[in-house]
């Protein structure tokens, strides 16, 4: 709090946030000097004014004020101040030294007057802008807070969005639980469907065995029934050669008996025509006769015999052909039964084995989807679970910089608001010191605050030189101005 000619203003000061971390680097620093000059015009017809000049440096800070009186009197002041150590002090002695001017000079200062006004017109152009720093820095101080708010708020959401995760990942889980039944389930009933399958194999393997020996036992009935029917042809050809033979031998016996009867007649004619022979002939005749007609008869006898042997051999063949034919049919009809049989029954094996083999397909190619559809869900939600985390750990890391961003802010303004302190029991001491009342006490107090932050924040040093000034009336103006190296 402090009053001005151009009026009274109220500030907080602040640092940005790129000087909270800062050091002081004395070597690094360039020599700079500031002056300030000001005046207070004329009061009764005596003219007061002050001079001050600050230079600092990479060795030494330095001031050098002074004051002079139209009454007759003049002061000036020199003081040098050591370095600054680490923590923005200075070290070292403090010297200063006091010489008294004679009145003379006071022609010499007032022709100085426009200069000072120049002077003073530069240093309210400096106050001006210091106290736009003051309002922004007010305004970044607004916004921090309010960013802490937010994020204390953010914190409190971030927590019961947890809470919501915490639920669904408990429901995903019985989700996947659930799935992971139903697999286990789908796992066991295609075990089964495999089991089935290899025992339908095995049927199916010793139904085609059992063919395969039916088709060899119908081959060798074929060969054999092929045998059959060759033996057969072969004796029917047979048989038919006997009896043409049997026909061939009827016609010629029949011709030798005709011819045998005519010649017979033609030799009955000659001895009827013939004279009586006497009995020895015809008693010849007669035993020749019956012995040609008993050896035909014989002869006759024996070929009908053979033949009928031969004829009876046949038949006994061909009907045992016939017999073996037809067993050897009835056997090739019951394996055609049987080979029908064993067909259909492998046509419906394989049907079966087609279905199951479908169902097995079916089965996997449900449980690949059900097991990608359950991968990418299980991906997705870990994804989610790492952004929220990842999220969940920018919010807190942000907090975390936040607040220590507030404790280096509090820790600051605690640090000035003591030096305020300090500097206002000192100007209230040294006010009631001036006993003219028309003096101006110029002090001027160069401090350097480092501080030390964790977090990766832009560091450079910061001189911060606050003036005051104190007047016979009490009113006090305070202006502050910070230096980046």
């Amino acid at each position: 709090m402090f009053e001005n000619p151009f009026g009274k203003v109220e500030y907080v000061t602040s640092t940005p946030k790129s000087c909270l971390s800062s050091q002081v680097e004395s070597k690094n620093m360039e020599q700079k000097e500031v002056a300030y000059n000001s005046y207070d015009g004329v009061s009764g017809g005596k003219v007061t004014y002050q001079s001050t000049s600050v230079s600092y440096g990479p060795s030494s800070y330095q001031a050098m004020f002074g004051k002079s009186h139209k009454s007759g009197y003049a002061t000036s002041g020199y003081a040098t101040y050591g370095k600054l150590n680490r923590y923005g002090y200075g070290e070292g002695s403090i010297q200063a030294t006091s010489v008294s001017e004679s009145f003379a000079q006071l022609p010499g200062i007032l022709s100085t007057r426009s200069e000072e006004k120049q002077e003073l017109s530069v240093l309210n152009n400096r106050f001006a802008t210091y106290i736009d720093k003051v309002r922004r820095l007010e305004s970044q101080n607004r916004a921090l807070a309010t960013k802490i708010t937010e994020l204390e708020s953010t914190r409190t959401v971030v927590s019961r969005s947890g809470d919501i995760y915490d639920d669904e990942l408990a429901r995903l889980r019985r989700e996947i639980e659930k799935l992971t039944h139903d697999k286990a389930e789908a796992e066991i009933q295609l075990h089964n469907c495999v089991m089935e399958l290899k025992d339908c194999e095995k049927r199916l393997k010793a139904e085609s065995d059992a063919r395969c020996n039916a088709e060899k036992l119908v081959k060798s009935l074929r060969k054999d029934v092929d045998d059959a029917t060759l033996s057969r042809i072969d004796l029917e050809r047979k048989l038919e050669t006997l009896q043409e033979e049997l026909e061939l031998l009827k016609a010629t016996t029949s011709e030798d008996m005709e011819m045998m009867k005519s010649q017979v007649t033609v030799k009955h004619e000659e001895v009827f025509d013939a004279p009586i022979p006497t009995a020895d002939l015809t008693d010849s005749l007669r035993d020749i006769r019956i012995a040609y007609e008993q050896l035909s008869k014989s002869n006759a006898y024996d070929v009908e015999k053979v033949y009928k042997n031969t004829i009876a051999d046949l038949q006994q063949q061909i009907k045992t052909s016939n017999a073996a034919l037809g067993d050897s049919k009835s056997a090739l009809l019951d394996t055609r039964r049987q080979l029908q049989s064993i067909s259909v029954e492998i046509e419906g094996l394989r049907s079966t084995n087609s279905s199951l083999e479908g169902q097995v397909s079916d089965l996997q190619d449900r449980m690949e989807k059900e097991g990608e559809q359950s991968q990418r869900r299980i991906d997705e939600l870990e994804e989610g679970l790492q952004k929220s985390r990842d999220d969940m750990a920018r919010h807190l890391a942000d907090y975390n910089k936040l607040m220590n961003i507030k404790l280096s802010l509090d820790l600051e303004i605690s640090t000035y608001r003591k030096l305020l302190e300090g500097e206002e029991v000192r100007i209230s001491k040294n006010s009631s010191r001036d006993a003219s009342g028309y003096d101006i006490e110029k002090s001027i107090t160069v401090q350097s605050v480092s501080v030390s932050s964790t977090k990766s924040i832009e560091s450079q040093p910061r001189i911060l030189v606050r003036e005051e000034v104190t007047t016979r009336s009490g009113s006090s103006s305070s202006s502050s101005s910070s230096d980046s190296d």
